[in-house]
């Protein structure tokens, strides 16, 4: 007999529309990706991921950095909600804030990034119109592993 595999826990983080939190949701619901997705976490509290969440019945937090002097404080906050939650893996997903290193290290290896740029060109945020504007025929995306660099 085989054990059946451990499902590993996911959160995604968001700041604005929630497009890629909805493919990922998605395939999670499909069983495309064997995972239980157990939150969504925004820092825009009307990020319309919220909406997409709800609609999908995943359970979502809004985590308002004002709230918060310091960008590690506010992620000290962030890990006690995946603490309780027992993440494995984030998904950076539209996600529009950088990360303290605290957190980042915390999860090595363990939190991915969706770009919408082939990387390293289009850094930050706009990244497609910054393609745009330079005159690309062709763009993508780059998934990527997070660290502690930025750049």
């Amino acid at each position: 007999m085989s054990k059946k595999a451990k499902k590993i826990n996911i959160a995604v983080f968001a700041s604005g529309n929630g497009s890629n939190f909805e493919a990922i949701a998605k395939a999670v619901k499909k069983g495309c990706l064997k995972a239980n997705l157990k939150i969504l976490i925004v820092d825009k509290e009307k990020a319309y991921a919220r909406k997409r969440a709800k609609k999908l019945r995943v359970a979502h937090v809004f985590v308002n950095p004002k709230k918060y002097k310091s960008r590690a404080l506010f992620d000290k906050a962030i890990l006690k909600i995946l603490n309780k939650e027992k993440i494995d893996i984030i998904a950076l997903a539209g996600y529009m804030r950088i990360l303290s290193s605290f957190l980042v290290r915390k999860y090595k290896n363990r939190m991915i990034n969706v770009h919408p740029a082939i990387l390293p060109a289009f850094r930050g945020v706009n990244a497609i119109q910054k393609a745009f504007n330079y005159g690309c025929l062709i763009t993508g995306v780059t998934v990527h592993f997070v660290d502690d660099k930025i750049g």
